[in-house]
């Protein structure tokens, strides 16, 4: 019981040594960065076909077909270069 009593000493005696934390010297958070003024460009709907190319590019890569894959993702974007998604 001896060894217990010293621990227990031991934590007593390291709890009244730590220093206590002085919250007076926080400071709320800085505001957040502004974002940049350019204003937000609006989704554009890809033309059908562009989006049937897309389609058929996802099948071939989840078939593992990564050649055909790529040529339907290259026509999408010859159809329509912005396309979010193909890129």
């Amino acid at each position: 019981m001896v060894g217990g009593m010293v621990l227990a000493a031991a934590i007593v005696t390291y709890d009244q040594m730590s220093p206590q934390p002085d919250f007076s010297q926080m400071r709320p958070d800085p505001p957040p960065i502004a974002k940049s003024q350019i204003p937000p460009q609006p989704y554009v709907q890809p033309p059908p076909e562009a989006v049937n190319h897309a389609i058929q590019g996802y099948y071939h890569q989840i078939n593992k077909q990564y050649a055909e894959a790529l040529a339907e993702y290259n026509a999408a974007l010859q159809i329509y270069n912005n396309y979010p998604d193909v890129h």
